[in-house]
């Protein structure tokens, strides 16, 4: 029964978002509570405070509101990263970019081996470990409180895969 209650939850959302596509516009749907588990999930545990001898109800939370609207027309990112080149032997990369939105200030570039630095397009590095491989964090700054930010993974080793045996 709750498979065919989560079913249909399922659709009565499609079918809304069709009709606010169709007609323009994005409902604000609220979500379960967050002790509420909803059809096919596995309930999880959840944190509450300790109760004082006085109390004898405890309070409903009230249920969030998701918006469509703001994770269809949010702001995108502007921000796009690309490894320009990479030495192998060396360690040597340079991460190149662009940014539509034109920072004024550097970008501040985290390299994943605790080196940072504040530059400008491109950026260059040399790593001393290329036996593993390094996430470099972009931030753009536009103002005290604006910020963009992007990821880039600089691979100098392939994935670590280990063959299960078959039973």
């Amino acid at each position: 029964m709750d498979r065919i209650k989560g079913d249909m939850m399922i659709l009565v959302l499609s079918l809304a978002l069709s009709s606010c596509a169709a007609a323009g516009s994005a409902p604000d749907v609220p979500l379960p509570a967050a002790d509420t588990p909803t059809a096919g999930a596995n309930p999880k545990p959840t944190a509450t405070a300790a109760a004082s001898p006085t109390d004898t109800q405890t309070p409903t939370p009230e249920p969030t509101q998701f918006s469509f609207q703001e994770q269809l027309t949010g702001r995108p990112s502007q921000l796009s990263l690309w490894i320009e080149e990479l030495d192998q032997r060396s360690g040597k990369v340079v991460v190149n970019g662009v940014d539509l939105n034109r920072p004024t200030t550097p970008f501040t570039v985290d390299w994943g081996d605790g080196e940072t630095a504040d530059a400008w397009f491109p950026f260059q590095h040399t790593y001393a470990d290329t036996g593993r491989n390094y996430l470099v964090a972009v931030t753009a700054h536009y103002s005290q409180t604006d910020t963009d930010a992007a990821e880039l993974l600089v691979r100098f080793s392939p994935p670590r895969h280990r063959a299960r045996p078959v039973a």
